[in-house]
């Protein structure tokens, strides 16, 4: 469930990847800023991966919107002004979906993205949680990171 922090020594991270990009959780590789975490997600989108390659987590409950309807997300990327896509799905039937973009400001460092799902029906039972790098432009090869994903 939210938040996602990949810090559980208990629980399993499992990654569905498609279109040519892994996920996995990995050791933080700049703890500094405002992400001091140990662990973290990394998103690898190979070279010549489709445009819209990405990986999805699935959570053991839906999300819950009644009170608050902004996810934020810390992300690490090697390049600013790139859009990272944040979508989430229902687990019985994907096309029941809603995403937002989020452009990164800043290369080489951590920074909190925001998603302000407005108005999103809390009844349509969002259980899995898609990320998407460097959406809409085939993949170079880079890693990205992500972390601290919450309600807030």
């Amino acid at each position: 469930a939210l938040p996602l922090d990949f810090e559980s020594s208990t629980l399993v991270y499992t990654f569905t990847n498609f279109g040519g990009a892994t996920s996995t959780v990995v050791n933080n590789p700049n703890s500094a800023g405002i992400n001091t975490s140990a662990k973290v997600g990394a998103l690898t989108k190979d070279n010549g991966s489709q445009v819209w390659a990405g990986s999805f987590i699935e959570l053991a409950s839906p999300i819950n919107f009644s009170t608050q309807q902004t996810i934020k997300m810390k992300v690490w990327s090697p390049q600013s002004g790139i859009v990272v896509k944040l979508k989430l799905e229902n687990l019985a039937n994907s096309a029941i979906n809603t995403e937002l973009d989020a452009t990164t400001t800043v290369a080489n460092a951590w920074q909190e993205l925001t998603y302000t799902f407005t108005g999103i029906n809390n009844a349509n039972n969002y259980q899995r949680v898609v990320v998407f790098f460097d959406f809409g432009n085939p993949g170079t090869g880079s890693t990205y990171y992500f972390d601290d994903i919450k309600l807030n």
